[in-house]
């Protein structure tokens, strides 16, 4: 009975640990092909770029200042482009760690 019993705990800790890591691929998976979607298409430009750049222009008009808000823009789409960036290559080296143990 006791052996039934751990042998069952230890097969619900493998999946669980299994299921874990392949949710952490997949999720790294659809990060990186959004940052490619950002940086390369033109959907991500249309979407990214020209979202930013129409605020910027309206932040532009309201305060009559014609260089801070396209450099905040700026600011704002490097971060988002480099965060997510190294936060998939965080994760793709967890996952390449915990493969080696």
């Amino acid at each position: 009975m006791i052996f039934t019993l751990l042998f069952f705990q230890i097969v619900r800790i493998y999946i669980l640990v299994a299921s874990y890591s392949l949710q952490i691929v997949y999720i790294s998976v659809k990060v990186n092909e959004f940052v490619a979607v950002i940086k390369n298409s033109s959907m991500g430009y249309v979407l990214g770029i020209a979202e930013l750049t129409f605020s910027a222009k309206v932040v532009q008009g309201a305060t009559y200042k014609g260089l801070e808000p396209l450099l905040i823009s700026a600011f704002f789409y490097l971060i988002l482009t480099f965060s997510l960036g190294r936060l998939v290559g965080w994760a793709e080296r967890r996952m390449k760690a915990s493969d080696s143990h």
